[in-house]
């Protein structure tokens, strides 16, 4: 193993003045090189001064160091190793030559404490702050962070010596970047191979999908299992004892069956030093064929590295502009800065590098920014505290250095708006959120300069392949006018010169289309559960929209090898083997969540009752005989599902289908593949828990019926209703009729949903379980998002007692609470409501919707 050391490279300026630090200078943050120094002109007291400048080197290879003595390592089947030479650090670019700005500094007229805006999130969705101070988290953010990088192949994917050398050299550009954005302020050291390790079981044997990060993630147990088995493939190999971070990455060739990797925050695994607290990570295979496809192949396979590290040290990330190519925090490819905020946050900028424009009316000033591009010490941010809880920040931004894969037109100043009583909504992600709209919280929004056209999102959407930021970037003569606040680029050349004036008192006023994102009219959403009254039309509108969009836009599905073995009744017609359209819908609406990854659907119509059950006999072990007739016990009533799960991520699948004349429509087989998928996905969450046995055939037993059935509904909704909302909108209409002819007051639902008794959900038909839950559904996902109830099974599957009468543990899972810091001893509901608050609220709705 070999241990690399940091290298510092600073950038130079040119000049051929004599300098003498503390000797007057005239322009603050004028850069000059004078014998192998560059000083900065500073303010010190009233005074301009040169400052005692910092050594100016040329970026020389790094010598390749003695390799850290290590036991010798266990004989292992991988090829034989092959020594790497040590890459050397990649030095920041120095941008070409550009005009200087004429124009002149202002004179500092604030504290740059009267920036540091209090993190007032109203409501918290994770743990990471968007406002002051900054909270202590995993990993340090000052002082030393020591990171292994592990090489793992596999038997059949061998790794090769020319991708461990180029992944090995992303490890120096990641010390290089912290280097460069904290200023020297924390230093990585790294712990590199030169040689593969092998993971001890094939490719193929690796699968699991993507949870959520601060939420219940049932796929913890799973991936901590797989962190364990790649830290022992190390054998005596890597000393740990200093280690606080991990990352695995694999061949480029073949990767495993993870598509959106693994990680573990603070989790405790074994190593040859003894018990270890780590931080890992391992990237999945859409990582990977992301940045293989990059212009230089992995190239900014730090960023994704350095974005991970950065949400265990504190910060939100993911703003303003979420998904464009901006920086390490949005799009992690072609710009890879931190924007000034976050930096800001992070305490690595001086004071001096930050210039508080806290105005009054009236008053102006002017700032020379350096582009965050290129280290320096010049001024690095401008902010424009708005209120307490907002303020305006500028950056200067240039296609070179971090940024240097952006079109050389690319320059600029970007100018966006930060709240901090806001948090990242990121449940719209691959589902309709294009990263810098109101539609979705942000701490952040980036503003469109005056003149530029927006957005419109029904006409031209800001899809960041296309480059969107283009339109964002303040070119000289530019300016942004938000909330009593003018901006203006005045000059563009080594630095930005902008002008800011305060021409009258914020007003508080949201962000709108200010953002340049503009939707065509939508329904107003709803923000919690405890505020669905008068907004029916949106909770008809909003859980559509992110469904569908979700099921369209996501281009990787949760098991893209799925397994279909298919079996149709003899007399049942209109049925295709390899029709997959419901399942593949709600594979990607439940993307986040467990899930087979072979079905074994057994398709048939009331003719084919008898022929049905012995076809599931013969694939069940926990058959009773009775199950095809329980779901199709008329020719009237044949719309029925039943789903068994077995160990092997297999799901045996009987499914009842309406016909005419024994004829299936294509739109009932969709909407009975996308509810029988549903319900397997519940079934699988309850893998390796307590409640597994019952899980696997009788979900019902511990789990409302109406919550089943209900998530089985909104399944098969947007499955038939993919772009048109008619279509969702006539399925709600069908299951309203249901609810009208049950007669049921607002009390007869309350106590329906209320009771914990398995024989009370399974005493009302299932149109009365299907309705009520589709609507519970409905108003969860309007409300808490998309995953939302599926988040609630994951809580449940958390919770190890045995499920009684006495101990409701839905109800617990319903009331389960989320701590947003250390300090958070508490936390707060999930669903922001206790049960009998939220149970109240939904049979209110349910009431109005059926009166509607």
């Amino acid at each position: 193993m070999i241990a690399l050391a940091v290298v510092l490279i600073p950038v130079t300026a040119v000049s051929a003045q004599k300098i003498t630090p503390g000797s007057t200078c005239k322009v603050l943050n004028q850069k000059v090189v004078y014998q192998s120094k560059t000083y900065t002109c500073v303010k010190s007291g009233k005074k301009l001064v040169w400052n005692k400048g910092f050594a100016v080197k040329k970026p020389t290879p790094t010598p390749t160091p003695t390799p850290t003595p290590t036991p010798t390592p266990t004989p292992s089947p991988t090829p034989s190793p092959t020594p790497s030479p040590t890459p050397s650090p990649t030095p920041s670019p120095t941008p070409s030559p550009t005009p200087r700005v004429t124009s002149k500094q202002s004179p500092v007229i604030a504290s740059v404490d009267e920036c540091k805006l209090k993190d007032q999130r109203l409501i918290k969705r994770q743990k990471n702050n968007v406002g002051f101070p900054i909270q202590p988290d995993l990993l340090p953010n000052k002082g030393v962070l020591n990171i292994a990088f592990i090489p793992i192949d596999f038997s059949d994917s061998p790794g090769t010596t020319e991708h461990l050398n180029r992944i090995n050299a992303q490890a120096v550009k990641l010390q290089n970047w912290y280097r460069d954005f904290s200023q020297g302020k924390l230093k990585i050291e790294t712990t590199i191979s030169n040689k593969w390790f092998r993971a001890p079981r094939p490719t193929s044997g690796y699968a699991s999908g993507k949870g959520e990060q601060y939420q219940a993630n049932n796929f913890a147990a799973e991936w901590d299992k797989i962190g364990q088995e790649l830290i022992d493939s190390t054998g005596n190999s890597i000393d740990y004892s200093k280690i606080q971070a991990v990352f695995f990455y694999f061949p480029e060739a073949k990767q495993w069956n993870v598509i959106e990797g693994i990680m573990g925050r603070g989790v405790d695994l074994m190593t040859p030093q003894g018990k270890k607290n780590l931080f890992y990570w391992a990237d999945g295979t859409w990582h990977n064929d992301f940045y293989k496809s990059t212009k230089v192949p992995y190239s900014d396979m730090y960023s994704v590295w350095a974005h991970e590290l950065l949400h265990s040290q504190g910060i939100s990330l993911h703003a303003p502009a979420n998904g464009w190519n901006i920086g390490t925090g949005q799009g992690m490819a072609r710009s890879t800065v931190l924007d000034s905020w976050e930096t800001f946050l992070l305490g690595w900028l001086d004071d001096s590098q930050v210039y508080c424009a806290a105005l009054k009316i009236g008053q102006e000033v002017t700032v020379l920014l350096d582009p965050i591009e290129i280290p320096s010490n010049g001024v690095r941010t401008a902010i424009v505290p708005l209120n307490s809880k907002k303020a305006l920040v500028i950056e200067s931004r240039r296609a070179t250095g971090y940024s240097a894969d952006w079109d050389p037109e690319d320059n600029g100043s970007f100018v966006y708006l930060v709240d901090v009583t806001k948090d990242n909504d990121r449940s719209g992600e691959g589902a309709g959120d294009w990263g810098n709209e109101e539609s979705w919280d942000k701490w952040a929004y980036l503003l469109l300069p005056e003149g530029q056209k927006p957005f419109k999102t029904d006409q031209d959407n800001p899809d960041p392949k296309k480059n969107p930021q283009k339109r964002y970037l303040l070119k000289p003569g530019s300016k942004v006018i938000f909330d009593g606040v003018e901006i203006t680029v005045l000059e563009s050349g080594v630095v930005d010169a902008v002008m800011i004036k305060r021409t009258a008192d914020s007003k508080d006023i949201p962000v709108g289309s200010a953002t340049g994102v503009i939707r065509p009219y939508e329904p107003k959403k709803v923000t919690a559960l405890d505020k669905l009254d008068g907004n029916l039309e949106g909770i008809a509108y909003w859980p559509w929209k992110l469904g569908t969009d979700k099921v369209i836009t996501l281009n990787r599905s949760f098991y893209r090898n799925l397994v279909l073995t298919s079996k149709i009744g003899p007399n049942t017609r209109g049925v295709q083997a390899d029709l997959q359209t419901g399942f593949d819908s709600a594979s990607r609406l439940l993307e986040r969540f467990k899930q087979a990854t072979e079905l074994f659907p057994i398709y048939f119509t009331f003719g084919d009752s008898r022929w049905a059950q012995e076809q599931f006999n013969a694939l069940s072990s926990k058959s009773k005989g009775n199950e095809a007739q329980s779901i199709c016990p008329t020719k009237e009533l044949c719309t029925g599902t039943h789903v068994e799960i077995s160990s092997n991520n297999r799901a045996f699948m009987l499914i009842a289908l309406p016909s005419t004349l024994n004829q299936v429509s294509a739109e009932d087989l969709t909407l009975a593949q996308a509810r029988a998928y549903a319900i397997a996905v519940q079934q699988f969450q309850f893998k390796e828990t307590t409640q597994e046995v019952k899980a696997s055939c009788c979900i019902a037993d511990f789990v409302p019926s109406w919550f089943v059935q209900g998530m089985a509904e909104f399944n098969s909704a947007i499955a038939i209703s993919l772009g048109s909302n008619e279509k969702y909108l006539n399925f709600r209409k069908n299951l309203i009729s249901d609810l009208k002819s049950s007669k049921l007051t607002a009390k007869d639902i309350e106590n329906f949903l209320a009771a914990n008794d398995p024989t009370v959900w399974k005493s009302k038909n299932p149109q009365l379980n299907s309705a009520i839950g589709f609507f519970v559904i409905e108003a969860v996902i309007s409300a808490k998002g998309l995953n939302s109830p599926m988040q609630l099974l994951a809580y449940l599957a958390l919770d190890n007692r045995e499920a009684t009468l006495e101990r409701f543990l839905f109800r617990d899972a319903f009331e389960a609470r989320v701590k947003t810091s250390a300090e958070d001893l508490v936390g707060t509901p999930f669903l922001g409501v206790t049960w009998d608050q939220g149970i109240s609220q939904l049979a209110k709705h349910i009431f109005s919707v059926m009166n509607s």
